[in-house]
């Protein structure tokens, strides 16, 4: 099933039936957890439907990082809880439909569970933490809190093959994190390094290794070079501002 936002508000086009409907908002939609889906969707009655993405695996094609553009993402953990983070905190949930806020009250634009199945949250305006939690009485408990780039609006966040943090930002372009020591080593590319914009709204990587990055109007490609990367501003080489 297809489902879309339009001018006439949500709607549903079901397999089969060959039209459009409009959603019920007394009812919530989502897939559920089987080998078939990866991609989760909410009703909220009150804010309209969001898109909640979870990942089993990172050759899913359905896998993507977390946006900044028009929502926020859901990611599920080993435990099988999910978790959903926006301005009000993190919240976290078994079934979709019942919400508990957890962990962190921050005014958080992005999550990522990485491969160690660490929570990293970026803030609005308070910059990078990584969270360490455990399970008591199925409700998640912080462990340990760390702060990392104070100050940068992060939008996304993105773990690569090698398991490095993308991390990008509002105003500061886009940094890569090494997990197992993020205060070292840090790799800091913004405009003065070439990019094209220092808004980072999305991050994905190639088979080659390359780190795309999407900004409002178009993309920029970073090309692994020694022990650090080469910009490529891919939209301007190729005039796709779009």
């Amino acid at each position: 099933n297809i489902i879309v936002n339009s001018e006439k508000g949500s709607q549903l086009y079901e397999k089969g039936k060959g039209h459009f409907t409009s959603l019920d908002p007394n009812k919530n939609y989502y897939a559920g957890d089987d080998q078939q889906s990866s991609l989760s969707l909410i009703i909220d009655k009150k804010k309209g439907f969001r898109n909640l993405s979870f990942f089993r695996k990172k050759d899913d094609p359905l896998f993507y990082s977390p946006t900044s553009i028009g929502g926020y993402s859901t990611y599920k953990d080993q435990q099988g809880g999910f978790f959903y983070a926006n301005y009000a905190g993190v919240f976290f949930s078994r079934d979709f439909l019942n919400w508990q806020r957890v962990l962190s009250d921050d005014d958080n634009r992005s999550l990522l569970i990485d491969s160690k199945q660490n929570m990293w949250l970026g803030s609005f305006e308070s910059g990078l933490y990584c969270i360490r939690y455990d399970y008591v009485n199925d409700t998640p408990r912080l462990l340990k809190k760390d702060h990392y780039l104070p100050g940068i609006g992060i939008r996304s966040l993105y773990e690569d093959s090698k398991g490095y943090l993308w991390v990008g930002s509002r105003y500061n372009g886009i940094f890569r994190l090494d997990p197992n020591d993020p205060a070292a080593g840090i790799l800091h590319f913004d405009q003065s390094a070439g990019l094209t914009s220092n808004r980072i709204t999305s991050i994905g990587e190639d088979k080659n290794g390359s780190i795309w990055i999407d900004f409002y109007h178009g993309l920029d490609k970073l090309i692994p070079s020694g022990n650090s990367y080469r910009v490529f501003n891919f939209s301007r080489f190729n005039n796709f501002f779009t």
